[in-house]
């Protein structure tokens, strides 16, 4: 009985809860892009932009996947993450940058409510100040994890979002597999920052 008990404990402690349903409610990922299509139209983007995101995406991105899960904000300390984050190298950069768009700080800050201060630190923290436009496609990324489950409904609402700002023009779609669609920055710098950017369709960057 003791026996019974601590692998049923040990199975409690290391499956999810609601793992497997998440699974089997799951559609074929090209089934997932066929709806994302479909909605796309009804929502009145236009059918050469829904074609140009989607045309070359054709299976889940595993390391999308893999490092949405393994963000160092969630798996390390506060302490170890700020201290491998806040180098002297980027507090200078930090402060020549914000001296060099002092401007532009007060503007999006004033028309935000948010102090031009935060704004540059997020701005360092999520692209370097402009030095790192990263390595994979958002539309990619953003299908990955609307599809995944983990938070569809959240990285869904985003994906609608990036199509409405390449509809307006705002972004221009790159179809050529080395630079394509739009490129994202660190896989989880489609984070807090950047979701209310696309849900704004805006982008001081």
């Amino acid at each position: 009985m003791r026996i019974r008990d601590g692998v049923l404990l040990c199975v409690i402690a290391v499956v999810p809860p609601h793992a497997g349903g998440a699974q089997e409610s799951r559609p074929a990922f090209a089934d997932f892009l066929a709806g994302v299509r479909t909605e796309a139209l009804s929502r009145g983007i236009r059918p050469e932009i829904v074609d140009e995101a989607l045309s070359n995406i054709e299976q889940p991105v595993p390391a999308v996947i893999e490092r949405d899960r393994s963000q160092a904000e969630t798996v390390l300390s506060l302490e170890r993450y700020l201290s491998r984050l806040v180098t002297p190298r980027l507090v200078t950069r930090g402060r020549t940058a914000f001296s060099n768009q002092m401007m532009l700080l007060d503007e999006v800050g004033a028309s935000y409510g948010v102090p031009p201060a935060i704004l540059a630190a997020i701005w360092g923290i999520e692209s370097n100040f402009g030095g790192f436009s990263g390595v994979r496609p958002t539309i990619a990324a953003l299908a990955t994890l609307a599809w995944e489950g983990r938070r569809a409904a959240l990285f869904r609402s985003e994906l609608f979002a990036a199509l409405e700002i390449l509809n307006h023009g705002i972004v221009k779609c790159r179809p050529h597999a080395s630079d394509r669609v739009v490129v994202s920055t660190r896989i989880h710098a489609i984070g807090e920052q950047h979701e209310v950017e696309l849900s704004l369709g805006i982008d001081p960057e």
